[in-house]
């Protein structure tokens, strides 16, 4: 699995703190990109910068903006960090939360300016800056297939490999379906396949399928292997490119017209 950057977004302190005043200034996410499935016990660091000896355990001094449903901060506790104190975060998405995601949602995590509720600690809570805000992408593992191309031979087999590809790898065993078609015969054509399923181990990020050309002299058309994609889980993974056609280019007659092989 690729390495993820630590996202920290920053905010400059504009005034001086009253002994009793607080000031958010930024939030840090690592990664900054997740899985669904990794939402479910995700900590957010949130830098709040203040002269008091405890912090204020309160989720609703933040608010959150583009999530899926059923995502919510879980809890907030605090941390001692350079002479203020740090709160961190925990994020809660359950397997239906994590099941609604298909797309790549940017989630938005706001400090809220003075508030009133939740109450504040004594005898204030002031950010600097109302509604200083930090961004998560959920970018959800997605399968993939290729089209190869390859010329059939007068003798003997080719073999023509498609290639599935799961971005970004997933972090749990995920699996894809596939069923074979097109306009080739089996048999005469190629080997015969059967449907199957494939599976990725967490952090796979390619599997293939080898189909057998069969060689012969006959003049005729380009035909077609398709291989179709379907039923991937778990449910918060998805299929981006959903069927691949491997094309079989007749090379028993001139190729002007279909000779662009790869």
């Amino acid at each position: 699995m690729k390495k993820r950057a630590v996202f920290l977004l920053a905010f400059a302190v504009l005034l001086p703190l009253s002994p009793d005043a607080f000031a958010h200034t930024g939030f840090t996410f690592t990664p900054s990109v997740v899985e669904a499935n990794q939402l479910d016990g995700l900590t957010i660091r949130t830098h709040i910068q203040h002269s008091r000896t405890s912090s204020w355990n309160q989720a609703g001094a933040f608010t959150i903006s583009g999530a899926p449903s059923g995502l919510s901060i879980s809890s907030v506790t605090s941390v001692a960090a350079g002479g203020h104190f740090d709160l961190i975060l925990t994020l809660a998405c359950n397997a239906s939360c994590a099941s609604s995601i298909t797309s790549s949602p940017v989630v938005t995590f706001t400090a809220k300016g003075a508030t009133s509720s939740p109450t504040p600690p004594t005898p204030h809570f002031y950010p600097l800056s109302n509604n200083h805000s930090g961004t998560l992408r959920i970018n959800p593992p997605k399968f993939s297939i290729d089209s190869p191309r390859v010329a059939e031979g007068n003798r003997g087999d080719t073999t023509m490999r498609f290639t599935v590809t799961l971005s970004p790898a997933a972090t749990e065993q995920a699996t894809v379906s596939y069923a074979v078609g097109g306009t080739a015969n089996p048999g005469t054509d190629y080997t015969a396949i059967a449907d199957g399923t494939l599976t990725f181990a967490a952090g796979d990020t390619s599997k293939t399928i080898d189909v057998t050309v069969l060689g012969d002299t006959l003049s005729e058309s380009s035909e077609t292997i398709v291989i179709a994609l379907s039923n991937s889980t778990p449910s918060y993974t998805s299929i981006l490119t959903s069927s691949g056609t491997g094309t079989i280019v007749d090379d028993d007659r001139v190729l002007s017209s279909d000779s662009s092989l790869s």
